[in-house]
């Protein structure tokens, strides 16, 4: 039995942003645990803690291409005195020393190679000169310059990524370098997509007066592969409750459902009689954020549903905020929503509303962010040229130009968790 829904009254939209994350970890079901292969474990959730199996690196090993010897045979050295060290050898990466260095000398070293006894600092190759086999330095080495330490990115036994972390590429080539070669992860969950309004055609037809081509099922379903998560598009539904309900149902496998369109008070806004009808139980409807009044989080038997509003921009803000983070639930993960960057805004001056307000923004530079020229809600053109939301805080000052803001960036590792 489920407990009460957080918002009971459906004209009401008062649910912060935070209690709806609140929600999903509270109701969200998590999904099982598999043994897989690193190489296919890109998206998934860690199940188990990692640990190294090795100190990494192995040994003391050169940073650099270059010159390694004692770092107290150059304390004294200078450029009026500068110290001769004698080269008595190479060693390459992979390869161990078979000589010990003596006081004043020094053999060259690949990048990666293990430094020979006796040596424990390194000079680049380029910062050298080198005559008749010896290299003079003409001031005081400290010692490890240039030196990986052994151990020095993790121990053996160190916990390297912790259960509940999104493994990403970076992660992957962790696993790889601690020798985790099959890992326990999370099951991905099925995400079923559907789009509903009597005015929308499929994306490849010539729209006629009236009707508009379906784009926000197809930018879901690209945001669901793009997490490299298995997606199902159900098609589109007419403005009809009960074809609605028979769209809902050829979902039934799916772990996730969003719905498109349809969720609003209107007299043809169908999709939560439709929920209803199809045994969905209501958890909350409306977020106290701008896009999110209208847009609703129900339970369907093991199943979520997702309602979102029928515009584009608020179908993209709503899968990162809501969406997203559900999935992320659903996998186990510890952090739903990483943190932002922080953004100096270089938009014009501009009041803020009483509620939070999640706006497309474009990176001017590394550290500016502005708005996109946008005419409105349903303005894809506007939309494509984003790559970061702006989350503005509800108040009654403005958003001053040169102000920092918080900003979420797909583009720039943000939906990546840190």
């Amino acid at each position: 039995m489920l407990a009460s829904s957080i918002v009971v009254d459906d004209n009401e939209h008062n649910v912060t942003l935070e209690d709806g994350l609140t929600a999903i970890r509270q109701y969200v079901p998590v999904l099982g645990t598999k043994s897989i292969e690193i190489t296919s474990s890109r998206g998934n959730v860690l199940r188990q803690d990692i640990i190294s199996d090795i100190d990494y690196p192995t040994a003391d090993i050169s940073a650099v291409d270059g010159y390694c010897f004692r770092a107290s045979d150059t304390a004294r050295a200078s450029a009026g005195a500068p110290v001769m060290l004698a080269v008595c050898g190479t060693v390459k990466a992979g390869e161990t020393a078979s000589f010990e260095l003596a006081p004043r000398e020094c053999a060259n070293v690949m990048t990666g190679a293990i430094l020979p006894s006796g040596a424990d600092a390194v000079v680049r190759s380029e910062a050298m000169k080198v005559t008749n086999d010896t290299i003079v330095i003409s001031g005081p080495v400290a010692r490890w310059s240039s030196v990986r330490r052994a151990g020095e990115v993790a121990q053996k036994m160190d916990v390297v990524l912790r259960e509940g972390s999104v493994i990403t590429p970076a992660a992957v080539g962790l696993l790889a370098a601690v020798g985790a070669g099959r890992i326990e992860a999370s099951e991905k969950p099925r995400v079923g997509i559907l789009a509903t309004g009597d005015e929308l055609v499929p994306s490849g037809t010539h729209p006629a007066p009236g009707h508009t081509r379906s784009s926000n099922a197809v930018m879901l379903l690209a945001m669901a592969d793009e997490l490299g998560l298995p997606v199902f598009d159900a098609g589109i539904s007419r403005d009809d409750e009960s074809e609605i309900v028979r769209h809902i149902e050829t979902c039934g496998d799916c772990d996730v459902v969003i719905l498109t369109g349809g969720t609003a008070a209107g007299r043809h806004d169908l999709v939560p009689a439709a929920l209803e009808r199809a045994g969905a139980q209501m958890i909350f409807r409306g977020l106290l954020m701008q896009p999110g009044r209208h847009m609703l989080f129900a339970l369907r038997e093991r199943s979520v549903c997702i309602g979102l509003p029928g515009n584009p921009v608020a179908c993209l803000v709503l899968f990162h905020t809501i969406v997203r983070p559900t999935l992320m639930a659903m996998m186990g993960a510890k952090q739903l929503i990483p943190m932002p960057f922080t953004a100096k805004w270089v938009g014009p001056d501009r009041s803020k509303p009483d509620i939070r307000v999640f706006t497309p923004g474009r990176w001017v530079g590394d550290s500016e962010v502005e708005p996109v020229g946008s005419r409105g809600s349903a303005d894809v053109v506007g939309l494509a040229a984003a790559d970061c939301l702006v989350s503005l805080p509800g108040g009654s000052r403005e958003v001053k130009h040169g102000q920092p803001v918080d900003v979420f960036t797909a583009g720039r590792t943000l939906w990546s968790d840190k």
